[in-house]
């Protein structure tokens, strides 16, 4: 499922590593379709992944699970990709990443802070 939610994209996908996978593919496609952008600006995409409740009905998409997606959003660096504790728990182990523990981070509207990792690219 993609839903197109003003300035960003979300993306349900079935398993935190798909979404690994994914957000990987796209930020190294991104990186060799247009390394130096248009202009001289690059574009570089902000990857944010959660594992959480997802409520759809009809066209809406919202639930905390997408809340702290849209917030590791803005979190990561510009062609970066950050991950919620919950969601790194599934890789950890699984997949061969480079990651960064960022601690806690107090998130707007979530009411407990949320441990970040942010994978090296």
């Amino acid at each position: 499922m993609v839903a197109h939610l003003t300035t960003f994209i979300f993306v349900f996908i079935g398993s935190v590593i798909g979404a690994v996978n994914c957000a990987l593919a796209i930020q190294e496609a991104t990186a060799r379709a247009e390394p130096e952008g248009v202009g001289g600006k690059p574009l570089r995409y902000r990857i944010g992944i959660n594992l959480g409740d997802v409520i759809v009905e009809g066209d809406d998409i919202y639930g905390e699970g997408v809340n702290i997606a849209a917030r590791l959003e803005g979190i990561a660096e510009p062609g970066g990709i950050c991950l919620s504790e919950d969601a790194y728990r599934q890789v950890k182990g699984r997949l061969d990443l480079a990651v960064s523990d960022l601690g806690p981070k107090e998130l707007k509207n979530i009411a407990d802070p949320v441990r970040v990792y942010s994978l090296e690219i």
